[in-house]
């Protein structure tokens, strides 16, 4: 092949080239999305079991996330804080995991809530953090519904977190 038709080639514009070539271009230039038209397709077929799994289970869901979101989970109020710790703890253990409460060296510190799924076999780890201590409030701020009081909404949130 010749420098020409070599440089056709790696341009692949279907206008500067034959029909043949125009068409072989079109084709590369489509296979990128044609493999991420099948990996979607295979995502999908995945996300299946866990998209069923959440419709048949929304109801708990959301009033489980409620009960959580109903805890007020100051960083200072350790009682609360302690409440916010073991209803996680408890999510956890309903949901298979072996989880413990680590507690810090002094009685100010809130504990760590840790989890584990043990698999045997498995050769790498996967580790998520969230932290559930919040900073204070300021009550007279919330003009909606108080803090701690989850309050179901259709309307969306505009970007200033009002409605």
């Amino acid at each position: 092949m010749n420098n020409e038709r070599f440089q056709m080639l790696r341009d692949c514009d279907p206008r500067k080239s034959a029909f043949i070539l125009g068409y072989f271009c079109v084709l590369i230039q489509s296979l990128p999305v044609a493999v991420m038209v099948a990996l979607s397709f295979h995502v999908a077929l995945a996300q299946s079991p866990v998209r069923d799994y959440r419709r048949a289970h929304e109801r708990q869901i959301l009033a489980e996330f409620t009960r959580l979101l109903a805890i007020p989970n100051i960083a200072s109020d350790r009682e609360n804080i302690r409440r916010n710790a073991q209803f996680i703890l408890e999510m956890m253990q309903r949901r298979g995991l072996n989880p413990q409460l680590l507690e810090g060296r002094t009685n100010d510190t809130p504990p760590a809530v840790y989890g584990e799924w043990k698999t045997p076999g498995a050769s790498h780890s996967i580790i998520l953090y969230a932290h559930y201590d919040g900073q204070p409030v300021d009550p007279k701020q919330w003009t909606a519904s108080p803090p701690f009081q989850p309050t179901w909404r259709s309307p969306a949130l505009n970007p200033a977190g009002s409605l």
